[in-house]
This record gives C-alpha cells, sequence and structure tokens, in this order.
C-alpha cells in the first residue's frame, strides 16, 4: 500500500496540481465534460471523464487501476493492493478514500443507504462508455425540454 500510495500522490500533483485538471463544480452538467477531448482541453471534467483519464496516467506509469462504474451518481477508481485497496475519487482532486469501509462510509455520506457490493467491482470497458453515453443522452434530453 505504501508504494502505491506514493505512485498515487504523485500521480495527483502532475494530474491536478501541474496540468490543473479538476471537477466541474459550476457546471457539471456540460456535454462537454463528457467528451474526452473537451475535458483535457479545458482541464474540467465529471466523475468518469476524470477517472478514464487518471486510470490511463496511472496505467502507463505502471498503476493498475479499475474504474468502479457501477455506483450510482458517482465514479471512484480502485487501485488493488496486496494489504488492501486504495479508492480514490477524481473529482475531488484525487482525495485517497482507503479501503472498502471508508468508500462504504462515503457512500452513506452521500445518501446511498443500501450498499451493493457490485458498486465496487470493476467496470468494464464497454459498460463505462455505455454509462458516459447515458449521461450525455440524459443531459441531451434535459437540454430538449
Amino acid at each position: 500500500v505504501q508504494e502505491s500510495a506514493r505512485v498515487i500522490h504523485g500521480l495527483n500533483q502532475v494530474v491536478f496540481g501541474s496540468f490543473g485538471l479538476r471537477g466541474d463544480v459550476e457546471n457539471y452538467y456540460d456535454p462537454r465534460n463528457s467528451f474526452l477531448a473537451e475535458v483535457l482541453e479545458r482541464r474540467v471534467g465529471i466523475p468518469i471523464s476524470l477517472s478514464v483519464v487518471w486510470a490511463a496516467v496511472a496505467t502507463r506509469v505502471g498503476l493498475k487501476a479499475a474504474l468502479l462504474a457501477h455506483m450510482p451518481m458517482h465514479v471512484l477508481v480502485r487501485v488493488p493492493c496486496t494489504d488492501g485497496d486504495i479508492f480514490v475519487d477524481t473529482f475531488e482532486s484525487g482525495k485517497v478514500i482507503g479501503g472498502r469501509e471508508q468508500v462504504q462510509m462515503w457512500a452513506r455520506l452521500r445518501g446511498l443507504a443500501q450498499w451493493s457490493d457490485d458498486w465496487i467491482r470493476p467496470g468494464e470497458p464497454l459498460g463505462i462508455y455505455q454509462r458516459m453515453m447515458r449521461n450525455l443522452l440524459s443531459i441531451y434530453k434535459e437540454k430538449a425540454t
């Protein structure tokens, strides 16, 4: 865990510090937050797009990272470690949540009272893509009304 924690810290310094990536709290439902090219250009995004970018960089530097795209209303990144996984909230500039118990508490604090172990199961690339497309569909439907 200590080595992974050091890599996560360094990765966060680069991705959120030097590069300046951040969560779009001002205009969360802007469709540009779901297009990766726009996220990289504007340096703002939503949890799923920020997590895609963060996990890609993590993988590039040799850190295993999986998107938890089954969680309702939010996406976290799970970094598997031999003595306990680390969970990262990219919308909060890479905030490390800790282990499973902390993620359960984090979920309860956000109103997700019914816990499901499925939420911390890594998402498949197709499922992640589908969720991003559902987000966009919902945004554009809302704008049309």
